[in-house]
């Protein structure tokens, strides 16, 4: 049973925090045994799924969701914020501070007034006994992985192993992010010259032959016709097609029921069979991650692999791997159970069926996940060395098909006056 308790420690500093214990009296011996002075303590089950804000908002009515749909959605915390802090909470709980206190430095030592205001809202959360990962989520941090990892060390007690692995995620994650942004500098600037190329053949160049192939009707072949007439519809049109443009940068993001232009190429990216894969990959190594993570820190196999659950952002991966949650509360073997699920290739589940064999699940978990994310980075590799020449060949092909048009055009004038 998981316990919510809010109690005072040898320095008669409130802490709140979470205990998984079979009986409540056998929580507070465990608190006891801890120096900690309980103030309260009650079963904590209905926080283990917080309301989902997105959920809340469905239900406020259609009339607001009308209104919210030409709304500006706030932006989540930086991520940058979420990097430092947690980088500066392992350095303060490795030490032995206190949580709140540690926010409370963190807080005067802050220049930025914005990240300020985020520190002092979140002591204030954590002082009236909300736990850290509540008060992060009641905030607008969307990142399950840190949820759910957050979540995980309050359950184990292992804050400063949960900081410790979250640290080392985002680093990574934005190592990613950097090789991913450096990568898409030279296709986005293909991407640009292509439909700059595109604007300027339609609206400057085929109207310079409009004249010439003028009056030759039928005798032009198809692909110049066809041409010129969406050389004209553009110049005819191009002050509704550019506001067609904004109207629809501005509002698809919001048509789709998503944040931003980034989710929504992430949506349609995932319908690229070997994109889908790698993002399936990814989430594989978190979950391992986080689940190794959590064995470590002496959670008992169901309640981890739940809580682990909550690191995976991909909804439907999460939905497959929850289907075995009764299965492994009802003591089945956890290989077994993930293979059946069919989201593991036989590698992953042979090596984590070892690790059960030999009593060290927790190792095998780690190295699965280290695996994965060596198999997704080669992945993004490939994609993106293939961006580059599919640009150029695209760029190629429109540049071609244009200048053919004009060519079979020419040609056809010289038939026509023989």
């Amino acid at each position: 049973m998981n316990y919510a308790f809010v109690a005072l420690d040898s320095a008669a500093e409130r802490v709140a925090g979470f205990i998984d214990s079979q009986t409540a009296a056998q929580a507070l011996v465990e608190l006891k045994n801890r120096e900690l002075t309980v103030l309260e303590l009650r079963v904590a089950e209905a926080l283990e799924k917080p309301e989902d804000p997105r959920h809340r908002r469905k239900l406020k009515g259609a009339n607001e969701g009308f209104r919210s749909f030409f709304t500006q959605k706030p932006k989540a915390p930086k991520q940058a914020f979420l990097e430092g802090f947690v980088s500066q909470m392992a350095l303060f709980t490795r030490g032995g501070v206190h949580l709140a206190k540690a926010i409370r430095i963190l807080c005067e030592a802050e220049d930025d007034t914005e990240k300020q205001a985020l520190l002092s809202e979140l002591e204030k959360k954590i002082r009236s006994g909300i736990s850290l990962s509540e008060s992060f989520e009641r905030l607008g941090f969307e990142d399950s992985f840190f949820l759910g990892m957050v979540r995980g060390g309050e359950l184990s007690g292992d804050m400063l192993g949960a900081f410790e692995r979250i640290d080392q995620h985002l680093v990574r994650r934005r190592v990613m992010r950097s090789k991913l942004v450096s990568s898409l500098i030279y296709p986005s600037i293909l991407a640009f010259i292509a439909i700059l190329s595109v604007v300027l053949m339609f609206g400057f160049v085929l109207p310079q032959f409009e004249d010439i192939f003028k009056g030759m009707g039928d005798k032009l072949p198809f692909l110049t016709v066809s041409a010129m007439a969406i050389s004209s519809a553009m110049r005819a049109n191009f002050l509704e097609i550019v506001i067609v443009l904004c109207l629809f940068v501005a509002f698809a993001p919001r048509f789709f029921n998503l944040n931003n232009w980034k989710e929504v190429l992430a949506k349609f990216a995932r319908r690229i069979p070997i994109i889908r894969s790698a993002i399936n990959q990814y989430n594989c190594a978190i979950f391992l991650s986080a689940l190794g993570s959590l064995l470590k820190s002496g959670l008992t196999l169901p309640r981890a692999f739940e809580t682990s659950l909550l690191s995976i952002s991909d909804s439907e991966l999460r939905t497959t791997l929850g289907s075995i949650t009764k299965e492994l509360r009802e003591g089945k073997i956890f290989s077994s159970c993930l293979a059946s699920t069919k989201a593991f290739d036989s590698v992953t589940i042979g090596l984590i069926r070892v690790g059960e064999e030999t009593g060290r699940l927790q190792s095998a978990c780690d190295q699965m996940a280290e695996t994965l994310s060596l198999r997704f980075d080669a992945k993004i590799s490939r994609v993106l060395q293939l961006i580059e020449p599919l640009m150029i060949l695209f760029l190629g092909i429109i540049v071609g098909v244009i200048i053919i048009a004009i060519l079979l055009g020419i040609l056809s004038i010289n038939e026509f006056a023989v």
